[in-house]
């Protein structure tokens, strides 16, 4: 009997685990869902008034990351509407060379806007950047892993 106690327990718990992690893959895509809706300059000011809040910037680093999310944001968006019109266009999946490409366009564009972002901020504020990039991220990773693992 108290066996059974036990396995129903772990039953349960499983259970509300996985429904707690649905939960948040649900408000996960609401949310990206509400920023695709937004205007690329409206995306970049929320981005950059969440940093100055969390990096505490001056007016003058505000104005200078303002800009730096701006051009990020209007680049996504080119990006996005790109991959869309590919995707609509063709009913094969794209090849591993034009996936590479893509990739390695992305990965540039993060490092140069790590690098004037490096030059905005002063040394704390960067480090602090970083820090809060790698646990949103890895948050991110994890969700997916959850997600897939359905």
């Amino acid at each position: 009997m108290r066996k059974v106690i036990i396995a129903l327990v772990l039953l349960g718990s499983f259970s509300a685990v996985q429904a707690q992690g649905h939960q948040a893959m649900k408000k996960m895509k609401a949310q990206r869902q509400m920023l695709s809706e937004l205007a690329p300059e409206e995306r970049a000011t929320l981005k950059t008034k969440k940093m100055s809040l969390a990096l505490d910037l001056t007016a003058k680093q505000q104005r200078g990351v303002q800009a730096l999310n701006e051009e990020e944001a209007r680049w996504k968006q080119e990006m996005m509407e790109t991959r869309k019109e590919a995707r609509e266009s063709s009913e094969t999946r794209s090849s591993a060379e034009e996936r590479y490409k893509r990739q390695n366009q992305v990965l540039d564009q993060q490092i140069a806007y790590q690098q004037q972002l490096r030059e905005l901020l002063d040394e704390d504020q960067y480090l602090r950047w970083k820090k809060i990039r790698a646990r949103s991220v890895e948050g991110k990773r994890s969700m997916l892993r959850k997600g897939r693992s359905r």
